[in-house]
């Protein structure tokens, strides 16, 4: 019997790739920080059984926390762009309002909600990817999850975009996951830009189990 797969996907902003993923997806769970784009997030899918839309800021701990929304082009965060930022990438956005959200381990949460493995893990939450992803470290250290797609920021640049949050550099992830998943993909990116996509897979032996532990083809 396959098991079902999964979606977990860290900053879905206003949907557009996630409505692109869900449909390859038994179930889907979105969260966003954002008070706006959650609720209209929440309204699109509440008739979706499948799909779980979670308010909330993911962090390293359970709470609230303070979110600074920039504005509508997706840099949002629980930190706010620096001054380097804005020189290195003559990008001159600003935060325009702080509100209060609610904020969740993510491990914590999907221990409580019993979700053993992730078919693609998605992370797009402006400098706290790292931080959130090694919250995960018991997943990625069984392999129980299969893909993960993060935002990283560059290793060469001096800067560090979003002042406040624990360091997002590239060779973080890399030694987090270099024992158990290879680079599949890797964002083009211009010489200015501060951040880039990468996507991660399990090594192929590890990906062949993966496959049999859960009863389906590549």
């Amino acid at each position: 019997m396959k098991t079902q797969k999964i979606l977990v996907y860290c900053g879905i902003h206003k949907c557009a790739t996630f409505k692109k993923l869900i449909g390859r997806f038994d179930i889907c769970y979105g969260f966003e920080a954002d008070p706006l784009l959650a609720a209209k997030a929440q309204e699109l899918f509440a008739k979706n059984n499948k799909i779980h839309i979670i308010h909330a800021a993911l962090c390293e701990w359970n709470g609230s926390v303070s979110f600074s929304i920039h504005d509508d082009i997706a840099a949002s965060s629980i930190g706010q762009l620096g001054d380097d930022y804005r020189r290195a990438t003559g990008n001159k956005i600003h935060p325009v309002n702080s509100v209060v959200v609610p904020a969740i381990n993510l491990y914590d949460f999907l221990v409580f909600h019993k979700v053993e493995h992730i078919d693609l893990y998605q992370s797009d939450i402006q400098g706290m990817d790292f931080a959130v992803l090694r919250t995960l470290k018991p997943m990625i250290e069984s392999r129980s999850i299969k893909m993960i797609r993060c935002e990283t920021e560059l290793d060469e640049h001096e800067f560090q975009s979003y002042g406040g949050l624990p360091p997002n550099r590239q060779a973080l992830f890399r030694s987090l996951l270099e024992d158990n998943y290879r680079i599949s993909t890797r964002q083009k990116v211009g010489p200015n830009w501060a951040s880039q996509d990468i996507t991660w897979k399990l090594k192929p032996g590890y990906l062949l189990r993966w496959h049999l532990k859960h009863s389906w083809l590549a």
